[in-house]
C-alpha cells in the first residue's frame, strides 16, 4: 500500500504534555483522560493549542507504553500536577498521513523505517502520532499524521 511518505523538517514546538505508561488495550481510556485534563488545564491557563493533539511513544512494549500525550502551544506552560512543559522536537522527520481506522497503522511503521533505510539515515526511535479528528469521525475516514525524528 503507497502513502504520501515523505522527509520533512520541522520546528521544534513547545507542548503541555502528560507522560504516562499502560497497555495497548488501556489506550481509549488514557487518551480520553489524559487530553480531557490537559484541555482543562489550558483553557484554566487561557493556552489555546496550535495544533492537532498527539501521542508519542517512547517504546514498543505493548503491555507497559511509555506515552507522551499533549498539544502543541505557541509558548512553553507551567504545567500544573501531572501537565508538564514538553515539546515536540524540531529537525528531519519523516511522515505519513494515515487515513482509515488506526488498528490498520501497523504498515505505516514500516513505510517510515523503509524510508529512512534507503534514504541511509537512522530514525530517533520516538514515534509521534498526531490525530486530526474528532470524536465520532467513521473510522475509515480518521487522518492521523504518523512520523519519526530522523538522527
Amino acid at each position: 500500500m503507497s502513502r504520501n511518505v515523505s522527509v520533512q523538517q520541522r520546528t521544534e514546538r513547545p507542548s503541555a504534555a502528560i507522560r504516562v505508561r499502560g497497555a495497548v488495550a488501556r489506550l481509549p481510556s488514557i487518551f480520553a483522560e489524559g487530553f480531557t485534563e490537559i484541555g482543562a488545564y489550558l483553557e484554566r491557563a487561557g493556552v489555546a493549542p496550535t495544533g492537532a493533539p498527539y501521542a508519542a511513544y517512547f517504546n514498543r512494549d505493548m503491555q507497559d507504553l511509555d506515552i507522551e500525550l499533549g498539544f502543541p502551544v505557541a509558548r512553553p506552560v507551567a504545567g500544573d500536577g501531572r501537565i508538564q512543559s514538553s515539546s515536540i522536537p524540531g529537525g528531519d522527520w519523516v511522515i505519513v498521513m494515515h487515513v482509515g481506522p488506526y488498528d490498520q497503522v501497523g504498515p505505516v511503521y514500516d513505510e517510515i523505517e523503509r524510508e529512512a533505510t534507503e534514504s541511509g539515515r537512522e530514525l530517533v526511535g520516538t514515534a509521534y502520532e498526531f490525530y486530526f479528528d474528532p470524536a465520532g469521525t467513521p473510522p475509515e475516514e480518521t487522518r492521523t499524521e504518523i512520523g519519526m525524528p530522523l538522527k
